[in-house]
């Protein structure tokens, strides 16, 4: 018997029946909602896997208990049976306690203990998200997370995994009973959990704990866990708040189950499960026994014939009668509740068919109970829509057919068309049952008919409201900046009236082509492309995945074939080691015999590489295989720290195609740690895209421990790769840094003096280690060399204003400061004068350490710009912002000027944009839209504009801090380059026109290497093209007047490409030199098929005889063959006869830099 009475009984509405199974716990059809019950328990639980009695999912008497919901899962067919799960909550005055019960799981058959860690492993995560104003669909602050052990048991093994990577796995960790993992897990808002935690047993942080156990009574595991409210971040119970919870189950083989009312995995949109107040009913001692149920009040239903209503039984086997009543309270329908299969709940179908439109009452009485009873209005709407939008609609279908006679012209044509996709977005879907549906249907149709308006007038309609989340999307025929854009009515014909007369007030900013990097997977890009070293993990730490995946992420840096072969003992025989043994990406080799290890004393942090080669033993070495420049370097310098036996000696060895290249002795040893030197070097190679072995050990028998192995070219300037430098110099700009996401949990105290001491961290935002080798020091010198502006990110997410404000010390403090001392400490006595630092990186996303919520940002933006300002007065402060297109997106940005926006300097936007793999669309087709990707973003920072300047906040600026274009295996490699570059030069000539508030951007190439560079060593093609405007920066935009041929994109393309209309195929900017007067005139055609005749007409400006004529592009079709290899675009130059007007040709896809020397006239 349940000593604790439940506090009510939910009732779930559904757009379609609900019915649970007695032993499948299948269902027939997905619901939209379940509400979860909070129950009241008098005593904090035992956390043993039992389940607390008040939450038990059975009884002795088999009925099964009422304040269970299930776990849902997307995939609504018989594997549902293996996947269902049941979930539960309960509460005390000491915190939130949960309950899981997983019928079909179990240890022996669906959780088996894994060899290694899987690719979708067993995972049940519990997402909770307690605040007074929730953000509906977002998902929870709070998290706990369960998936098998690897056994053996080594923590540090899950971060190679994707699914962990943005997670802290505790060292403490070990398997539970069910031989499972566990640990908690939060953004840094709520309890940090983690370290030291074993399942069991409180966190030595928190008060968390946590069980998993087969279940007794009956099948499968069930879990429990409970947390203490002040790790909530609450300072007792709900206190009359909702709560929001998420919940999701996975199985080996098969998808993630369903959010309980989270924007996560497969089910994003889905109502949330929320605890609602109980209304009063009639009856007091009915209270007790009910609850309101999820309806929202007033809900909106617009065909709903049936509306399908289930509600948990109050006992098994019991029924209830659910009505349906008019505004009067008179009964329109009643229908007697029936019971499931498993008596857990009670559901009917409402007929509504013949019912007039207006407010209805849904009304759950259960028998037994005295004036027992929930009520919810709801509201019935399927008449009106019948009835006004239907007809309508077909009214303003003829009125645009009627206009298709017309001449309307190649511009209006566009706005009829987009009139036409108003249209179809306003249909309703075949079971509407929201108002978001029927506002969206009148909103499309009122949008119709003020474009048909517009058009029958002969003028542009009011561009207000148009753009990404617009359902119609935009149309581009509009001012951009000082450029204004007109569809032409000749084809294949452009025109471009550039007033040299009507400077622009600002210039453009060197800062547009800035670069950002960070250390992603094994410590790349910045360790291997910028830092000249080239080994990974060379403090052999545990956290790196192994050989064979670690050539497989490397791509084109690394010739896969050879180093596959390396990898796989080709070279260099393998030796057997035990797992463990040898520290990835490292792997043992040589004639052997030998015994390897890791062992602690290590040089630097934790670990180091232990080899043992026995009396008779031809030796044996830590191997690795690496890509090096040796078409720029055969020489190679290594530094490494060793120790062991006195007189003991180790040798290093560089192989080439298979061969010996070089080797060097290192010794003789002792049994400290001793610093060793030796130069390699390699054949020299003409390709870029090398693999080299490396080898470190023993060549005879005895005993060496190995540690912070460094080998790096000899051409390196001051540890960086020259190649690099250049590159970055070319561009200038300014180079943002150390992130992205690393930024959140960075400790920069630990990336200060000696490099050899510095400790390597396990990568808190990406796979494998951090190494922190490359510090404040460095990066600073890196932009010195490279002659650009440095920006910094400061730790927001787990750091602290003080933290950020000693590091502003550290870096422009004067020497007496504390800080100040410390720089001089080590090495540099005069400040750095950083002057841009960036407050925080993407905090509103789930996988940020230190996620927050749009006001807690500009609250904790306010406490760091106190701090840091007091630091240095004088540095600029970057604001931490989204992108502004998007409802929550917007919400974020008006928290931070209508808070702190008078304290800014600028809001730091990221955007990462793609169209996905769908297979009906074809490639040229998803090329075009991606080129078309900065036509809408320019129209959503153009917004952003009209934002600040609505609030008077005039000087607040926008740095587009991240931008990328992310790759499409659907698209051929020669195609996604086509579509790189029409993205990028797109995005450029963008910031140029919008450069009066842009004052910096940086594409996320991380390096100006990247996979879009085709192989190592090469820059990524975008450094050619932002170099040749590079030369502009200072440079004034012109106004100008642009008559081009037009596209159109009629209908979405994934996120990021709405409905386009009118957009222009040849894109322009123009800019006036103040130093010499020239001006350069760029020209993009972003079409794909035609060449395009473009006339330059030079106004109020007397051009030199000849001019210099730049072009990047292709020379030939990327479409033909399909299958063709990605080529790079080319960059020529010509010289070309000027007058007051040139013509130019400009092939598809292609780009074109008119650079002219003249006198105003």
């Amino acid at each position: 018997m349940n000593p604790h009475p439940f506090s009510g009984v939910s009732i779930f509405v559904l757009g379609t029946a609900l019915c649970f199974g007695a032993e499948e716990f299948s269902y027939e059809a997905p619901p939209d909602a379940v509400e979860i019950q909070v129950l009241n328990l008098s005593s904090k639980p035992a956390i043993d896997g039992r389940i607390d009695a008040a939450l038990a999912p059975w009884s002795a008497e088999g009925g099964r208990r009422l304040a269970w919901a299930p776990i849902l899962s997307p995939n609504w067919d018989k594997r549902i049976a293996g996947l269902s799960a049941w979930f539960a909550l309960g509460w005390t005055e000491e915190g939130l306690y949960c309950a899981v019960w997983a019928p079909g799981a179990s240890p022996e058959k669906l959780l088996p203990v894994q060899q290694e860690a899987p690719e979708r492993p067993f995972d049940f995560w519990l997402s909770l998200d307690v605040r007074p104003d929730p953000d509906p669909g977002a998902i929870g602050r709070y998290e706990l997370r369960f998936c098998p052990a690897v056994k053996p048991f080594k923590p540090i093994d899950f971060q190679s995994f994707t699914f962990l990577r943005v997670r802290r796995l505790g060292t403490g960790s070990a398997p539970g009973d069910s031989g499972l993992v566990v640990w908690g897990e939060s953004d840094g808002a709520g309890f940090p959990m983690g370290e030291g935690w074993t399942p069991g047993q409180p966190s030595a942080s928190t008060g968390v704990e946590c069980r998993w156990a087969s279940a007794e009574g009956a099948k499968g595991l069930t879990f429990e866990a409970f947390v203490p409210w002040t790790d909530l971040r609450l300072p007792g119970p709900l206190q009359g708040n909702p709560l929001f919870v998420g919940a999701a189950v996975a199985l080996p083989g098969a998808p993630r189950a369903g959010w309980l009312g989270g924007a996560r995995g497969e089910r994003p949109g889905r109502a949330r499960a929320r605890l609602l107040e109980p209304k009063k009913a009639a009856d007091p001692a009915a209270h007790a026994a009910l609850a309101t149920p999820l309806l929202i009040e007033g809900s909106l239903f617009v065909q709903p014939d049936p509306i399908s209503v289930a509600l948990p039984a109050a006992a098994s086997g019991q029924t209830a009668r659910i009505s349906l009543l008019d505004a009067n309270g008179a009964e329109r329908v009643s229908v007697q509740g029936k019971p499931d299969r498993a008596g857990a709940a009670v559901w009917a179908e409402l007929p509504t068919a013949g019912l007039p439109d207006g407010r209805y009452i849904i009304r759950a009485a259960v028998p037994g109970q005295s004036g027992g009873f929930i009520d919810r209005s709801v509201c019935l709407a399927g008449e009106y829509v019948g009835g006004e939008l239907r007809p309508e609609r077909e009214r303003l279908e003829k009125r645009a057919e009627a206009l298709k006679s017309r001449n309307l012209g190649v511009a209006l044509e566009g706005h009829r068309q987009r009139a036409l996709a108003c249209l179809g977005v306003s249909l309703m879907p075949p079971r509407a049952r929201t108002p978001e549906h029927l506002m969206k249907s009148i909103a499309m149709l009122a949008d119709a008919r003020v474009i048909l308006d517009s058009v029958e007038a002969g003028r542009r309609p009011d561009p207000a409201g148009e753009g990404l989340d617009h359902p119609a999307g935009l149309s581009a025929d509009v001012a951009l900046g000082p450029v204004e854009v007109v569809p032409s009515e000749k084809a294949g014909q452009a025109r471009l009236v550039v007033h040299a007369d009507r400077e622009a007030g600002w210039s453009a900013s060197p800062f547009i082509y800035g670069t950002f990097s960070e250390p992603l997977r094994s410590g790349f890009p910045i360790y291997g492309m910028l830092h000249a070293q080239r080994l990974i993990n060379s403090s052999f730490e545990f956290g790196e995945e192994d050989p064979l995946q670690t050539v497989r992420a490397a791509g084109a840096r690394i010739d896969r074939a050879a180093a596959t072969a390396i990898v796989e003992g080709q070279w260099l025989a393998l030796l057997d080691a035990p797992e463990g043994a040898v520290a990835n990406p490292w792997f043992a080799a040589g004639p052997g015999p030998a015994r390897f290890s890791l062992q602690g004393g290590a040089y630097n942090t934790d670990q180091c590489q232990r080899i043992e080669a026995p009396a008779g033993s031809a030796g044996a070495f830590a191997a690795q295989a690496v890509a090096l420049p040796a078409w720029r370097c055969e020489r190679y310098r290594l530094r490494c720290a060793l120790r062991g036996a006195a007189g003991q000696s180790a040798v290093a060895r560089l192989y080439s195609q298979g061969q010996l290249a070089s080797e060097a002795a290192l010794g003789p040893v002792g049994a400290q740690w001793g610093i060793f030197e030796a130069e390699l070097s390699v054949p020299a190679i003409d390709s870029p895209q090398t693999a080299f072995l490396f080898a470190i050990g023993l060549d005879g028998p005895g005993a060496i421990d190995i540690d912070l192995v460094w080998l790096t070219p000899v051409d390196a300037v001051e540890g960086f790769d020259p190649d690099a430098i250049d590159a970055l110099r070319r561009l200038g700009g300014w180079l943002r840094w150390p992130g992205g996401n690393l930024s959140s949990a960075y400790r920069w105290r630990e990336a200060v003096g000696p490099a050899d001491r510095r400790p390597v961290r396990r990568n808190p935002a990406w796979q494998g280690l951090a190494p922190f080798f490359v510090g404040t020091d460095e990066f600073l010198r890196l932009c010195q060399l490279a002659g650009i502006e440095p920006m910094i990110t400061v730790n927001a997410g787990d750091g602290t204003p003080e933290e950020a404000a000693q590091w502003v010390e550290y870096c422009n403090g004067a020497p007496d400061t504390p800080m100040g001392r410390l720089r001089a400490e080590n090495g540099r006595s005069e400040p750095y004068g950083v002057r841009y630092w960036n407050v925080g990186n993407e905090l509103w996303g789930q996988w940020q350490v230190g996620q927050c919520e749009a006001l807690e940002n500009a609250s904790r933006f306010l406490e760091f710009e106190k701090a840091m300002k007091a630091a240095d007065p004088s540095i600029q402060l970057i604001a931490c912002g989204w992108w502004p297109s998007g409802e929550k997106q917007k919400r974020w940005h008006e928290a931070l000027l209508d808070g702190p926006g008078d304290k800014m300097t600028a809001l730091d936007f990221h955007t990462y944009v793609e169209v996905p793999p769908l297979p009906d669309v074809a490639a040229e087709a998803k090329v075009f839209a991606i080129g078309a990707i900065p036509v809408q973003q320019e129209r959503a920072l153009m917004q952003f504009r009209q934002d600040c300047l609505n609030r008077g906040l005039d000087s607040v600026r926008a740095v587009v801090g991240e931008y990328n274009n992310r790759p499409n295996e659907t698209i051929p490699p020669r195609q996604m380059a086509v579509a790189n570059f029409l993205a990028y030069a797109g995005w450029l000539h963008a910031f140029l026109r919008q450069s009066e508030y842009v004052m910096g951007a940086n594409a996320t190439e991380f390096t100006v290497f990247n996979s879009g560079a085709l192989r190592f060593g090469t820059a990524h093609p975008r450094v050619e093209l932002y170099a040749l405007y590079a030369r502009e920066a200072g440079s004034r935009p012109l106004a100008a007047r642009l008559e081009t041929p037009v596209a159109a994109i009629p209908s979405r393309i994934g996120s990021y490409v709405p409905p386009m209309f009118n957009i222009p195929l040849i894109d322009a900017v123009a800019l006036r030199d103040p130093e010499d007067g020239s001006i350069a005139v760029g020209l993009l055609n972003r079409g794909l098929e035609k060449t395009i005749r473009a006339e330059i007409a030079l106004e109020g400006f007397s051009p030199a005889a000849q001019g210099t004529l730049y072009r990047y592009g292709w020379s030939d079709s990327p479409f033909a063959p399909l299958d063709t290899p990605a080529e790079r675009p080319k960059l020529s130059q010509e010289s070309i006869a000027l007058s007051a007007t040139v013509e130019i040709d400009l092939p598809p896809y292609s780009l074109a830099l008119l650079k002219a020397a003249g006198a105003m006239r």
